[in-house]
């Protein structure tokens, strides 16, 4: 019986470049910002993969964004040198990050009970224009963006080495075999199982890459930028 030839990994990328199953939920929107940016992004480029830099330094990044608090009130000159750079020149993008800002000049000299009692009332009036969230419903990590992205970075790599898609699926299967790890999503590009499906998520990757070159923001719902880092 003749033994079956070892399937050839040399020609896979580094694994911190594709191999996403050790980001968590908590992580993924941000390292999918992350990595969509390094791949298609032009005025912000990260150029250390999410999955190589040191736990501190993620933690730095994740630091830098923070879910929109209930109120934030700061000057207009704070709001405008906090404002992402990436984000003014491109309209859309600028009105996504501006939407729902507002400028207060609370005049305490006429008393805070006053202040506060006119805020409610504008607070009140204001919150009819925007449709309440629903709270049973978080939105879900973007784990199948990271499977985009992933299919599209090793589809490179294998036309670079003259692969087809049988054998780049016969790679990764073997990937896998040898690299059993935990999962915190459905990451693993080796679930497509089809040449059809393989190359959906490649052109889903390049469209997200396109979408966020437009709006650097698009990949940042739910969060905003302070800055501090």
């Amino acid at each position: 019986m003749t033994k079956k030839t070892p399937a050839d990994l040399s020609w896979l990328p580094p694994h911190h470049e594709w191999d996403f199953r050790s980001i968590t939920a908590e992580e993924c929107r941000l390292a999918c910002y992350w990595e969509y940016q390094r791949e298609f992004g032009c005025d912000y480029d990260p150029k250390k993969p999410w999955l190589a830099q040191t736990g501190a330094e993620r933690a730095a990044v994740q630091a830098a964004f923070s879910p929109p608090p209930i109120v934030q009130v700061r000057t207009f000159r704070e709001f405008m040198n906090r404002t992402p750079v990436a984000a003014r020149p491109d309209p859309a993008a600028w009105r996504r990050y501006t939407d729902g800002v507002y400028v207060i000049r609370p005049n305490f000299t006429a008393g805070v009970e006053g202040v506060i009692k006119t805020l409610a009332a504008w607070a009140r009036k204001e919150s009819k224009h925007f449709k309440r969230a629903p709270r049973a419903k978080a939105a879900a990590p973007p784990f199948h963006l990271l499977r985009w992205l992933a299919a599209w970075r090793l589809d490179q790599s294998a036309k670079k080495a003259g692969l087809k898609y049988q054998r780049i699926s016969e790679s990764l299967q073997a990937y896998q075999n040898q690299n059993r790890r935990q999962a915190y999503g459905d990451v693993f590009p080796g679930s497509y199982g089809s040449q059809g499906a393989w190359s959906k998520a490649c052109r889903d990757a390049k469209q997200t890459g396109q979408k966020i070159i437009r709006d650097p923001l698009a990949l940042l719902h739910g969060f905003y930028y302070t800055g501090q880092r």
